[in-house]
């Protein structure tokens, strides 16, 4: 499950067959948040927040919030990118990547 900061994010993802679901804002995780990915019975958790402090900051709380509780990676995005604007190209190799 990808988690991303806003919903052109999410639906980017989920065009392609990847699943997403947005935070709705850098600063908006909460453990109900938490609960709600957890109910969700994720094999993994991708973290694909805005390259930016904001982003990175959400990163960081959600990282602290699900330790221990779920396998996660940070997909690492350039200064520039950001889920809402991958290309096809780029989500393929993602879901080959992580055998979506």
């Amino acid at each position: 499950l990808f988690l991303v900061e806003g919903p052109r994010d999410a639906l980017n993802l989920v065009q392609s067959g990847i699943p997403a679901t947005a935070i709705i804002g850098s600063q908006n995780w909460s453990e109900h948040c938490a609960h709600l990915v957890l109910t969700l019975n994720p094999k993994l958790v991708v973290l694909a927040f805005d390259p930016d402090s904001a982003g990175e900051k959400a990163t960081k709380t959600v990282q602290k919030s699900l330790k221990n509780l779920i396998p996660m990676v940070k997909l690492p995005l350039d200064k520039d990118r950001d889920p809402g604007n991958l290309t096809r190209a780029e989500k393929s190799a993602l879901k080959q990547k992580l055998k979506l």
